[in-house]
């Protein structure tokens, strides 16, 4: 072929290969019915990944009318089961400005609530005024003290850039107060609660006040009499280097993780004896190796690669963890390893640990794995504590803890009170309160949620 036959072949417009549509792009997902009619109904979309969550792929989606949020979930939660776990996906609906009105305006702010794009606990009612066509007030059932919480937020604003984004209509939104608002402590019910905690807090003071306080001895007479301050083991609340497995009476104990081994259920491969070390203890490659853990993060994938697959999970042994892989295999075989284990449970594995050279880190791979159980924490003290200081997730670093999971705890431990001290928020408290409504079990329990700066009160009965 000639210089000028060459350089008109690569002048030649190319053949565009055709975009997939939404059911090609995600063909593995069998939507319903109302699902798949938003699938048909697309017109065309975009796949970013997200610039806060690198795990997420966020796919905007052209329709000609609105869908019920609920839709998005549903599929949401359907792609990345039907994918194994690997694909994250966050469904962005674009409309076009001829579809906002007022109602669309309810179904976002309700969705943004939904997915905690808005502080939680401020949108669980609302009105919505519309002012004129391009502005607006959302009125909710909080005080100057929530709105100004909201606009350090920047609530508005971000209503304001959903809207944009969704139907691409600038408008202005301003929260205020219910017209018809009133505080709680103005409330019967919360002067009567408000009562009762003077009444509690006069008992107290009564009752301690009773209490005839101990004569402090003399501080050279005390070091004379005590001597040498006791020395007491360090007890570390995250991880522990030299944490050990202590097996006695059929339970195996490491850091604050307790597993009953004394009836393993063998899953897959040879029986074998559980006599396990710690994670922490693992500093170099070792073979025919026991470890317990709490299996959570499973991941079933090929990275890309046609033939080769792996399965992966993480498995916490109350102290440390460590990721459980075995790679090289075939897809049934990884998907059926897949769903041998389940997240939440704790398994005895018996094999060896080897190590990632480019992670620098040691990894397990299992030649067989026994279900066995894990012992919650519990609380044998005659009198029960009352915890004033705890953080949840809603607290930035200091907690991963959800409100539910908390309260959960203290009532199975016998606690009778909760105080939940998160940072500069209470967004905590409706969580708890919405968990502790739905539930049936010791319904005299009490929760406390304030910040450093402030506190809230209410009853729970």
């Amino acid at each position: 072929m000639s210089e000028v036959d060459e350089r008109q072949k690569q002048a030649a417009p190319q053949p565009q290969r055709p975009k997939k549509s939404l059911n090609d792009l995600f063909s593995k997902y069998s939507p319903d019915p109302e699902s798949r009619l938003l699938f048909d109904c697309a017109s065309g979309y975009t796949v970013a990944r997200s610039n806060i969550n690198p795990g997420l792929y966020e796919v905007t989606v052209s329709l000609p009318r609105l869908f019920d949020t609920k839709i998005f979930s549903r599929i949401e939660n359907g792609i990345k089961s039907a994918y194994g776990g690997k694909y994250a996906v966050r469904l962005v609906p674009s409309y076009g400005a001829s579809l906002f009105s007022p109602d669309s305006l309810d179904l976002l702010i309700s969705d943004a609530h939904a997915r905690m794009l808005l502080p939680a606990g401020f949108f669980d009612k609302y009105n919505i005024v519309e002012n004129d066509s391009d502005d607006y007030t959302v009125e909710i059932p909080f005080g100057t003290g929530g709105i100004d919480f909201l606009a350090k937020r920047n609530a508005e604003s971000k209503i304001e850039e959903l809207v944009k984004r969704e139907f691409s209509t600038e408008i202005r939104v301003t929260i205020a107060e219910m017209a018809d608002y009133v505080p709680y402590s103005e409330t019967e019910e919360g002067r009567e609660f408000y009562r009762s905690i003077e009444q509690s807090c006069r008992e107290s003071l009564e009752e301690y006040g009773r209490e005839e306080p101990e004569e402090a001895p003399d501080v050279g007479e005390a070091a004379e009499e005590v001597g040498a301050a006791p020395v007491f083991k360090k007890i570390r609340s995250v991880f522990d280097p030299s944490a050990v497995a202590v097996v006695e009476d059929g339970i195996c104990s490491i850091g604050s993780g307790n597993f009953d081994i004394s009836s393993p259920e063998f899953i897959f491969g040879d029986r074998f004896n559980i006599d396990p070390i710690s994670v922490s203890s693992i500093t170099s490659p070792r073979r025919n190796t026991v470890i317990l853990g709490t299996v959570s993060d499973i991941q079933c994938d090929n990275r890309g690669r046609q033939q080769s697959w792996f399965c992966s999970f993480t498995a916490f042994d109350g102290n440390a963890s460590i990721t459980v892989r075995e790679s090289g295999l075939e897809e049934d075989d990884a998907r059926k390893m897949a769903s041998i284990f389940s997240e939440g449970d704790s398994y005895a594995f018996f094999g060896n640990v080897r190590k990632d050279i480019k992670q620098d880190e040691f990894y397990f791979v299992p030649e067989a794995a026994a279900r066995v159980s894990f012992i919650p924490r519990a609380d044998r003290s005659a009198e029960k504590r009352v915890e004033l200081h705890l953080h949840t997730g809603m607290s930035a670093v200091d907690g991963i803890t959800s409100a539910a999971d908390a309260v959960k705890t203290a009532m199975r431990w016998g606690h009778r009170a909760l105080a939940v001290t998160d940072h500069g928020n209470v967004q905590a408290f409706p969580r708890s309160c919405s968990f502790l409504r739905n539930t049936t079990q010791n319904r005299a329990f009490r929760r406390t949620s304030g910040s450093f700066r402030s506190t809230a009160w209410r009853r729970i009965s």
